[in-house]
């Protein structure tokens, strides 16, 4: 069995989901972070979506006991597309390039699906080392779209370091 990459493992610990969470993940691409957090939902859900369809696959195929359980939904597509009655209290997403730069569309969507005093998990892992300054322009593009900033945290991992920006509405 393959090893998980330390990044999801120190994701997982971040977020902590609770056994009922109500969690999106944003670009979720293999599962892999889905997985970790699927396992320790009870009566709570995840949607994981991702844009690329071999993506969405894989995470199928490595999520089925989830989606089964009706604990996870996969889905192909555009996040800011998804019809959803209840709003999420954590919002996930790891490498997701649009946090970094003017997306309104995309910040939009996030402030209607966040439910209030839900949290948002922007993870990032360059792969060259990174320093807290890498969370400038993330910062402050949440702060231009009204989020509040929780807290910006980096990690020493391997291969390199990561960061986390954790925003609240």
């Amino acid at each position: 069995m393959k090893q998980i990459p330390e990044r999801f493992t120190w994701a997982e610990s971040l977020v902590n989901p609770s056994a009922d969470d109500r969690i999106l993940e944003v670009g979720c691409g293999a599962g892999i972070l889905a997985s970790l957090l699927a396992a320790r939902l009870d009566s709570g859900h995840l949607h994981a979506i991702d844009r690329s369809l071999p993506m969405v696959n894989k995470a199928v195929a490595r999520n089925r006991q989830y989606i089964e359980a009706g604990k996870m939904t996969v889905s192909h597509g555009e996040f800011r597309e998804i019809a959803h009655q209840q709003p999420f209290n954590k919002i996930v997403a790891f490498n997701v390039g649009f946090f970094q730069r003017e997306s309104p569309v995309e910040l939009a969507a996030i402030r209607r699906l966040l439910e209030p005093q839900g949290k948002l998990f922007v993870f990032y892992q360059a792969p060259y080392e990174i320093d807290a300054a890498y969370a400038t322009p993330i910062t402050a593009n949440l702060a231009r779209h009204s989020f509040s900033v929780e807290t910006v945290l980096v990690e020493q991992l391997r291969p390199t370091s990561a960061c986390c920006v954790i925003g609240m509405l």
